[in-house]
């Protein structure tokens, strides 16, 4: 990207059930806050949306089984999925309590074999595995 577009990194891509990509980017807004966008193919073009400020750390994207796709991240010290599937409401989920600071990444072997969101997290000298139960949410 250019030099001064606010565009920080992108939190990966993922493929949902109908083998589509999505993705989430991340920029920098002024006064430090960070703003996110849900990008993704629809079969016929490229559409996005513009979250905001949903979470406080760098993003990362999951879809589930139950074709449900997942933006996750830490918030205020909290890991926190927020349901991005086109047409939702956004819904929230706080799955365990993180590091200030800390940054997501899951497990994308534990997802395809067995349909589950698997994260290693800190935990103070020892790190334990969190499996993030969002496939329960209502659609």
């Amino acid at each position: 990207s250019d030099t001064g577009s606010g565009l920080v990194n992108h939190g990966g891509l993922t493929l949902d059930g109908r083998g589509r990509p999505h993705g989430a980017v991340m920029f920098d807004q002024p006064g430090g806050k960070r703003s996110f966008k849900h990008v993704w193919h629809d079969g016929n073009a490229w559409r996005s949306e513009t979250l905001g400020s949903v979470i406080d750390g760098r993003p990362a994207i999951a879809a589930t089984p139950g074709g449900k796709v997942w933006l996750l991240g830490g918030d205020r010290g909290r890991l926190v999925g927020v349901d991005v599937t086109p047409g939702s409401d956004h819904d929230r989920q706080e799955v365990t309590r993180v590091p200030s600071g800390w940054e997501v990444a899951y497990d994308t072997q534990a997802l395809v074999r067995h349909g589950t969101i698997e994260i290693l997290v800190p935990d103070g000298r020892e790190p334990r595995v969190v499996t993030a139960e969002l496939n329960s949410s209502r659609r």
